[in-house]
């Protein structure tokens, strides 16, 4: 099998060698550069990638030059011959020189790599673009709420207690300000006189959802106009007569819930509210005073949150 050689064109500038001393250098060469063809310039003073060119300085220095392309160094050397020496010995000098050069390109594979086109011109640089605003936490990017909660708190001024349930909406707009509504059902059961109470009411207003420092964690605080019908019945457990009366009361509330939404869409609420009407309410059964519901009340929830996308 044959490997083709890598060519080494030499260029001899003035003086120029006689014919016998240009072959006695190119066959210099070729016994040092074992895998590369030396040969002479041409006339037409085209060069290939790998060339060498020679300069005599005066008549006892010789400066060689060895070309492998732009992407390679360039390799020099100046060749001093003392004034004895034979002008045979002084050109086959410096082709074993310009092969030895070039057998050490090729041998270490100091090729020269294919030109590169040049690089593109680039576009000018894009305005900076704006820092993005911060990610709100994941329980705040639904704009929709519905929390259902059970709730337990006080009831008559007898120290008794009333449970029941509320249902809460609420839509969170882009700043942490939010609207909301609610409707709520609570019932002190029966005593031993009869009297079971009930409190049916709906409300309105505004409150803030404030991020705790946990992606899913936020602290949903409201203030909201309630209006209220406390309803009284009375079943009296001889006579099996019963009798009920109703009330209309307005006030507010204030209430505050630490919400975990784990899903995307799915969490869990627990919190506190204290409601306060204009008045409170006295009951009576058979003319003589049975309970006082107090104006003002306090209760506990614990519910589920769903958010809509």
């Amino acid at each position: 099998m044959s490997v083709p050689l890598d060519a080494v064109i030499v260029e001899l500038a003035a003086p120029q060698a006689t014919p016998e001393m240009a072959s006695l250098m190119a066959s210099a060469c070729a016994a040092a550069a074992v895998r590369a063809d030396c040969q002479l310039a041409p006339s037409d003073g085209t060069l290939p990638k790998l060339s060498a060119r020679v300069t005599f300085d005066g008549a006892n220095v010789a400066s060689i030059e060895v070309v492998a392309g732009p992407q390679v160094p360039t390799v020099r050397r100046s060749v001093r011959f003392a004034d004895n020496d034979a002008e045979s010995e002084r050109w086959k000098a410096v082709g074993f020189v310009i092969g030895s050069i070039a057998e050490g390109f090729v041998a270490n594979e100091w090729r020269m790599l294919p030109e590169l086109p040049p690089p593109p011109e680039l576009p000018p640089p894009p305005d900076l673009l704006p820092p993005p605003e911060p990610r709100a936490p994941a329980a705040l990017r639904s704009p929709l709420v519905l929390d259902a909660l059970s709730l337990v708190g006080s009831a008559l001024d007898d120290g008794t207690v009333r449970a029941g349930a509320t249902v809460r909406a609420a839509y969170l707009f882009d700043f942490p300000l939010l609207i909301c509504t609610s409707f709520r059902y609570s019932l002190r059961p029966a005593d031993e006189l009869g009297l079971e109470v009930h409190w049916i009411g709906a409300s309105l207003g505004l409150g803030s959802a404030i991020a705790l420092g946990m992606e899913e964690l936020v602290l949903d605080a409201r203030l909201e106009m309630v209006g209220e019908s406390l309803i009284a019945t009375v079943e009296e457990p001889v006579s099996g007569g019963n009798d009920s009366t109703s009330r209309w009361v307005g006030g507010g509330r204030v209430s505050a819930h630490v919400v975990y939404l784990p899903l995307r869409y799915f969490g869990v609420l627990a919190g506190v509210d204290g409601t306060l009407v204009q008045s409170g309410t006295v009951v009576e059964v058979d003319d003589a005073r049975s309970g006082r519901v107090p104006p003002y009340s306090l209760a506990g929830t614990l519910g589920l949150r769903v958010a809509f996308p």
